[in-house]
């Protein structure tokens, strides 16, 4: 296939992907989760066949629209039905409580002790100080969201504000 037509394929399917990003939402690139990585695998599997000319344009946009479309749909029943959002994206998984790994939430998430370390170790929390930890949450997207102790956490706005009314009284 000569250059200039793959160049003009390729321009083609941006300008169509485009498109439909902008169509889909931000909540596409913002908030990737599972299902959105299935549907730009698809899609980038569809690009590789309008590049090499094995589909035409039309036959690409219909089917990037329609997987597009599904996704919408998919992402539509999880924002309406929370029962749906549980099937189709999951709930957050336990992984740590009061400083102690939850086996259970552990094994459903197939995360060993030293993938929580690692998990905890981004969000600045070392070993030692797993027992300052409430809560750990491996939450649908990936994501580990830490909870801590009430005593352990760091000082903000409304901790000055007592502390200011408390050195009027």
């Amino acid at each position: 296939m000569e250059l200039y037509k793959i160049a003009v394929r390729a321009v083609f399917a941006y300008v169509a992907l485009l498109a439909m990003m902008r169509f889909s939402g931000k909540r596409v690139v913002s908030q990737a989760g599972a299902l959105d990585f299935v549907v730009a695998l698809i899609i980038g599997d569809l690009i590789d066949d309008l590049l090499w000319a094995e589909v035409g344009g039309a036959k690409f946009a219909a089917a990037a629209g329609g997987v597009t479309l599904g996704g919408l749909l998919v992402a539509l029943a999880s924002y309406v039905s929370p029962a749906a959002a549980k099937v189709l994206r999951g709930e957050p998984k336990l992984l740590l409580a009061d400083g102690r790994p939850v086996r259970r939430g552990m094994r459903a998430e197939r995360v060993n002790e030293k993938a929580l370390a690692s998990l905890l170790r981004e969000e600045g929390i070392e070993r030692e100080r797993w027992p300052d930890v409430a809560h750990a949450w491996l939450e649908d997207n990936g994501r580990l969201s830490v909870m801590l102790r009430d005593d352990v956490r760091p000082a903000d706005g409304r901790d000055r504000a007592a502390a200011a009314e408390k050195a009027e009284a």
